[in-house]
């Protein structure tokens, strides 16, 4: 019984926390990954810039900043 209580605590305290992060990270990184390619693909297919300027800039999802606006290091940094 005492193993099952420790389980419990272990699995709710840490690992499903960590989960939840983790999961909110792959989100992210499937919008970022989802706007790169369609960026390339407008290039590739010599979109005009404005278009593909606009598709990006109101591809973020709102409230979310730029890597290097929230303290993350940026290229040639």
């Amino acid at each position: 019984m005492l193993a099952t209580l420790y389980g419990a605590l272990v699995a709710n305290l840490f690992c499903l926390p960590i989960a939840d992060k983790l999961h909110g990270k792959l989100l992210d990184e499937e919008t970022n990954r989802t706007l790169i390619i369609d960026g390339i693909l407008m290039i590739r297919d010599f979109k005009e810039p404005v278009r593909w300027c606009v598709k990006m800039l109101f591809g973020v999802p709102a409230g979310k900043k730029h890597r290097h606006e929230e303290g993350e290091p940026g290229p040639g940094r």
